[in-house]
């Protein structure tokens, strides 16, 4: 997701709203989600400073579904006369501490995806993505694991689905999937899983 006030300000991004505001503020996830950095995290700690040099720290992005903050970068906290940031330099997720069996068990019908790659942005207004699954998706059945699936494609926006929370794992420390391919694990991420009500796929793959 951009985090950045400028695209938002703009109109560029899922977080803008009417006459060059922001959602800051508003309620757009599931009271569930909260989401922050933390550059001291004891599990995914993050560099001590963010973009051009300035200072990180710990900071909300989102707490009980509501907006709390974006990412003023140095050219557009002078332009507003802001301090700069915050600025995330990790990405933590509050969980519910439930396991991945017991979210599979609750589960009457659905698929259970394992890895997302090739994720790219397709509308910033929309928070709307596109990607593939990869190396292992499953049909849930009766809360039962029951056989695997083809990849499929999908078309979803993070924002949407965030708002559709039905419930949480355990947060653990998650890889890059495509920046672990080059050696680079990119931004730490300590995440749980998430159980959704709906997930719109848009055609098979053919991917591995």
């Amino acid at each position: 997701m951009a985090m950045q006030a400028r695209s938002a300000e703009e109109g560029r991004s899922v977080f803008a709203a009417p006459e060059g505001k922001t959602r800051i503020g508003e309620r757009i996830f599931d009271p569930r989600v909260s989401i922050y950095t933390d550059p001291q995290h004891s599990i995914v700690p993050g560099p001590m400073y963010g973009e051009d040099g300035h200072a990180a720290g710990k900071a909300s992005l989102a707490r009980g579904g509501v907006l709390e903050s974006l990412t003023n970068s140095r050219y557009w906290a002078q332009q507003k006369g802001r301090k700069p940031g915050p600025f995330f330099v990790n990405l933590i997720m509050d969980g519910e501490n439930k396991p991945l069996a017991g979210l599979i068990a609750s589960t009457e019908r659905g698929i259970l995806l394992t890895r997302l790659w090739y994720v790219r942005m397709v509308d910033p207004q929309q928070g709307l993505v596109t990607g593939l699954t990869r190396d292992g998706s499953f049909w849930i059945e009766k809360g039962k694991i029951a056989w695997p699936v083809r990849n499929l494609r999908f078309n979803e926006s993070l924002v949407r689905i965030l708002g559709e929370v039905e419930a949480l794992g355990t947060p653990q420390r998650v890889l890059a999937s495509e920046g672990a391919n080059y050696g680079d694990g990119g931004t730490p991420m300590f995440l749980p899983a998430v159980k959704v009500k709906s997930f719109r796929y848009t055609s098979v793959s053919d991917a591995v």
